[in-house]
């Protein structure tokens, strides 16, 4: 969803949720954290999804198109999750 909004796909204006982060020090593509008052809010769609995106490579984040970033995205090898039984 953060790729289609920041890439105008939907109609929602990604200026109003998002902002770029400083290139220089943090990678050209990711977005400025927001930073949350409420514990509800930090936990909401679009802190989350920011952390989210600037979590993953730059290499996946460069995808000129939606589904060539999702081919990028199921490339990546993702941590498994153990389950405590």
């Amino acid at each position: 969803m953060c790729y289609k909004i920041n890439h105008q796909l939907i109609d929602i204006n990604p200026g109003g949720y998002y902002t770029s982060g400083d290139s220089r020090t943090r990678g050209g593509r990711n977005l400025r954290r927001i930073r949350a008052q409420k514990d509800t809010y930090h936990h909401s769609f679009f802190p989350k999804s920011i952390r989210d995106w600037n979590s993953i490579p730059e290499e996946v984040k460069s995808a000129t198109s939606l589904e060539d970033f999702k081919a990028r995205l199921s490339d990546i090898p993702w941590p498994r999750l153990t389950s405590h039984e």
